[in-house]
């Protein structure tokens, strides 16, 4: 399949494809110093969240026509995950279902606003090269953006790489979120 123009598109902006995670996001703000083994006052929020979900969500709403290439689980918070994406004007064809839980992030941001996150990629970790595959060869694409906790993880870097290379094969460009610090340093260069 060929590059598609930007005019290609129902509404005339640029075609991006996003391939990253979609998880459940509990915000936790610690108003104390943390208790060890004990209670300590925070203020609680859930949402619909992951690297790739939360960027493909700002593209469409900066107008561009965006489809996600995700996998969240077959479970009430990845049914939740999908509808709130759908409403954002994602097209979510793309996110594909698994036999495991949604994955979850829990953001522990601490009264000097530094985050440390527990994450739980879930079902997040099927994401494979076969359906990235599928959803770049299903139309036309100006732009694909990857995560980098697709690229970090063994169990998705080859579905990364593989979008990035289908992307190149396609003359689209291509970008790459860094993702995290720990990650990366996990990684190394």
């Amino acid at each position: 399949m060929a590059r598609g123009a930007a005019g290609d598109s129902p509404s005339g902006a640029p075609r991006v494809v996003v391939v990253g995670d979609a998880m459940l996001d509990v915000l936790v703000e610690v108003r104390a110093a943390l208790a060890h083994a004990s209670d300590t006052p925070s203020r609680i929020a859930t949402s619909p969240g992951g690297a790739g979900a939360n960027q493909a969500v700002w593209l469409a709403r900066a107008g561009l026509t965006v489809t996600l290439v995700a996998v969240v689980g077959a479970d009430p918070v990845g049914d939740a995950a999908v509808a709130t994406l759908a409403a954002e004007g994602v097209d979510v064809r793309w996110v594909g279902r698994a036999d495991r839980a949604t994955g979850t992030v829990v953001a522990l941001v601490e009264p000097d606003g530094q985050r440390s996150m527990l994450t739980d990629r879930g079902a997040n970790l099927s994401l494979g090269p076969r359906l990235v595959d599928e959803a770049l060869a299903a139309g036309a694409v100006d732009h694909v953006h990857v995560s980098g906790y697709c690229l970090l993880d063994d169990a998705t870097r080859a579905a990364g790489v593989g979008a990035l290379a289908s992307a190149a094969r396609r003359g689209a460009t291509r970008s790459v979120d860094a993702a995290s610090a720990g990650p990366l340093r996990a990684m190394g260069p």
